[in-house]
């Protein structure tokens, strides 16, 4: 997809985009998936470089604004062996270069949440600026270079307040003993008897997912000779947000703050040798950073006590009290990649290369000790405690070498190919599972060689069938492999270990299909698919020598899923004097695989077994998605809309005062139905013009539920009150500060986002 038919289009981030595409969906929590693998599997790439986030495997480490993108290229099938450390998708982002003249855009837009469900999101009334979004780009030739060194600037700034809100309702140093008769509480460090008719109860809204960020691109491209291309690309990200935190609604002020930053420095060469012959080197350092912390000091002083809220019955909102876990996330990576293309006569042309990657990871976490009694202020466990984990500079090399060939004979083309990947995180591993205190010994390398293969061959002029097989491997989430390094039992506790000897996941995927042009402006693409996927990471819970000894639970690769799969796409592009533009996709897709909870992976020393492995429907399957896009206009104004139809995630359903033993994932939940909209109007102003538009997500209000009550199946309503789940709180209610259980059981964040309207402008000169 090119930049124009990006633009054309209500998103606000090319994740947005890529969503849209057949065998992509989105999970509850609205992670992307392609064709049925877990969200760390695609590899996003930017300018032919990887931009993860080596803690999550393959997570996205840098954003890149729409407006900065020239082209979106997603790989979603058996992809050649250039491509490694993903084994569901590969998503490449091209951007933009200077062109032969100084060109410029700058836009500003703004809006709100303009729903009927303000009793569930506990939005302010009336209208306000919930949302700005400032944005601009300028590129062109550098000065006194005679247009050979060229420039490209990209820079956007987001603010939000978002669409979860909750009330102040509390502070954080409110008290609170549930254990005397009557009970005592505060608000806002009144007692609760201190509010009534002259008083009334604090109710201002307070936003509680908000978030803040701004992104950066600078790029320079030179063409010193005819036969020789550089690029130098720096992009930054940095962003501030709050995760919402449901049992804090009326006591916002205690959540703790996620703070990310990011810097990429990138180097591209691309050098001719002959009409047959070319290579490609590129280079980048990139660091992300990441924080979470109420208080940037851990022994602030404003920090409360644990010890201020006495015998609380739970089943309720927070009346007091704040987050204390402190993580600090560091990473440093270098990367390298080295690729040559050679043309030999007519029917081969040939491609090898290598990928070099080393890592340094650095993390530390901890929960900050104070309850008033054995911790009298703010205190950090000590660094030898199961509760402080940290490690510095852990260095994990990943490299690889392919070689693959694109034979094209008269009659059908092959691709066939063989990657190599080499893998070595530093780190100890427990050899024996069955003595975790133990000797450890020191993780070793893994290798893996993945055979690929494509064949093509045409059933008309203007059609052909594909087939295609492969094996693909890449490493696990960095994160995992290193927790609880010192493997460190705590008194009580069920500890989780990382393990540095895990073994790559893998995927085989075979796939066929058929891409037909009809007429000029017309293509269908109808793929099926399947894939065996083994040696998922998953975590095991441990029993072991005798049954006094504690539980531990370990990330091991024991986990195993299966994909099978449909999809069909239709495009429509818009011709000359054609103002309609459109697509089409749908895909069919049942992801199954082992329960992924430790019980799930139990093994007990004194029986010898493990618990019996069971395939039930992923978290995130969705049997139906059909996703499409409209697009119609001219180049002074213009409408699109984009709309998808998906049905609902599994759940496992909970039946009351019943005995029986409910498979896994067996229910569903609702489907899933979103409408987007894009409206503009162009008007010139000499060699400049200037853009009125507005942009109205989910269009018709819609309340998709995204996760649900396991008695009900809904996120409406559930069965708690014939439970007496709020027996407890019943005597109390009216009192000021004592909520409902109808409150306690709206869970806004269980929805997806309601109607948002934007508007703004845009100058383009």
């Amino acid at each position: 997809m090119v930049a124009e038919e990006i633009q054309a289009l209500p998103v606000e981030s090319f994740l947005d985009v890529l969503a849209l595409q057949a065998g992509v969906n989105r999970g509850p929590s609205g992670e992307l998936h392609i064709r049925g693998g877990r969200s760390t599997e695609i590899a996003y790439l930017v300018d032919g470089l990887s931009v993860g986030n080596p803690f999550n495997a393959n997570g996205l480490a840098t954003e890149v604004a729409t407006n900065a993108i020239q082209e979106l290229t997603v790989v979603s099938g058996t992809f050649n062996a250039e491509y490694g450390q993903a084994m569901s998708g590969i998503v490449n982002v091209v951007t933009k270069e200077g062109g032969e003249k100084l060109e410029g855009t700058f836009s500003v837009y703004a809006g709100d949440y303009l729903t009927r469900h303000e009793d569930i999101f506990y939005l302010p009334p009336g209208i306000q600026r919930n949302t700005t979004t400032i944005e601009g780009t300028l590129g062109g030739p550098v000065p006194l270079t005679g247009k050979r060194v060229r420039f490209f600037f990209s820079g956007r700034r987001d603010q939000s307040d978002g669409h979860l809100w909750g009330i102040r309702e509390h502070l954080p140093s409110d008290s609170a003993n549930f254990n005397v008769n009557p009970w005592y509480y505060e608000i806002q460090g009144r007692p609760w008897t201190a509010y009534g008719d002259s008083l009334p109860v604090p109710d201002e809204r307070v936003p509680m997912n908000p978030r803040t960020s701004s992104n950066l691109l600078f790029k320079l491209t030179a063409r010193p000779f005819q036969t020789l291309k550089v690029e130098y690309t720096h992009m930054r990200d940095r962003a501030r947000s709050k995760p919402f935190a449901f049992e804090y609604r009326f006591n916002p002020d205690g959540v703790v703050t996620y703070r990310d930053w990011s810097r990429n420095h990138a180097l591209h060469l691309t050098h001719t040798l002959s009409p047959r012959t070319f290579y490609t080197i590129r280079l980048s350092y990139a660091t992300h950073s990441f924080r979470s912390y109420l208080y940037e000091n851990p022994t602030d002083p404003r920090y409360v006590s644990d010890g201020r809220i006495v015998g609380f019955p739970g089943n309720q909102f927070l009346f007091g009290g704040d987050q204390k876990g402190h993580v600090y996330e560091d990473s440093r990576s270098w990367r390298a990649k080295l690729d040559l293309t050679h043309q030999f006569g007519r029917i081969h042309q040939a491609k090898a290369g290598i990928d070099w990657n080393v890592h340094y990871l650095s993390r530390e976490n901890f929960v900050v000790l104070y309850d008033g009694n054995q911790y009298r202020e703010p205190t950090v466990p000590p660094l030898d405690s199961p509760a402080h984990d940290r490690y510095r500079n852990r260095r994990v090399l990943i490299w690889s070498a392919y070689v693959q060939d694109k034979m094209e004979f008269e009659q059908f083309i092959v691709n066939a190919g063989v990657r190599f990947d080499y893998f070595w995180p530093e780190g100890e591993y427990i050899p024996d599972l069955l003595d975790p205190l133990g000797p450890r010994k020191r993780a070793r390398p893994r290798y893996r060689f993945s055979p690929r293969l494509g064949i093509s061959f045409p059933i008309t002029e203007t059609g052909f069938i594909h087939l295609s097989y492969g094996h693909f491997y890449q490493m696990p989430p960095l994160r995992n492999i290193y927790i609880n390094p010192e493997f460190e039992f705590g008194v009580g506790t069920t500890p989780t270990f990382g393990n540095a000897n895990l073994r790559p996941e893998r995927t085989v995927m075979y796939e066929i299909g058929l891409q037909q042009q009809l007429g000029a402006l017309v293509a269908i693409d109808v793929t099926a698919y399947y894939k065996d996927i083994r040696d998922y990471l998953t975590l095991q819970t441990v029993q072991f020598r005798t049954a006094s000894d504690p539980l531990y639970r370990i990330y091991l690769n024991k986990d195993y899923a299966n994909v099978k799969g449909l999809t069909f796409s239709l495009t429509k592009r818009r011709g000359r004097s054609d103002r309609l533009a459109a697509t089409l996709d749908y895909t069919f897709q049942i992801a199954e695989g082992n329960r992924d909870d430790a019980n799930a992976f139990y093994f007990n020393f004194l029986s010898g077994r493990e618990t019996p492995l069971e395939l039930v429907p992923l978290d995130f399957d969705q049997r139906h998605v059909v996703s499409s896009t409209v697009t119609y206009g001219t180049g002074r104004w213009g409408v699109s809309l984009k709309g998808q139809f998906a049905t609902g995630y599994p759940y496992t359903p909970e039946l009351i005062n019943q005995k029986v033993d409910l498979k896994p994932n067996s229910a569903r939940k609702p489907s899933q139905l979103t409408v987007d909209l894009y409206l503009y109007r162009t008007f010139a102003l000499g060699p400049a013009s200037i853009q009125l538009f507005a942009r109205v997500y989910n269009l018709f209000d819609r309340l998709n539920e995204r996760f649900v009550f396991n008695d009900t199946g809904r996120a409406t309503y559930s069965l708690a009150r014939y439970r007496n789940l709020h027996a407890t709180w019943e005597p109390h209610y009216g009192k000021p500060g004592i909520h409902t259980l109808d409150e306690y059981l709206t869970r806004p964040h269980w929805f997806g986002p309601p109607r948002e309207v934007r508007v703004g402008m845009s100058l383009a000169f």
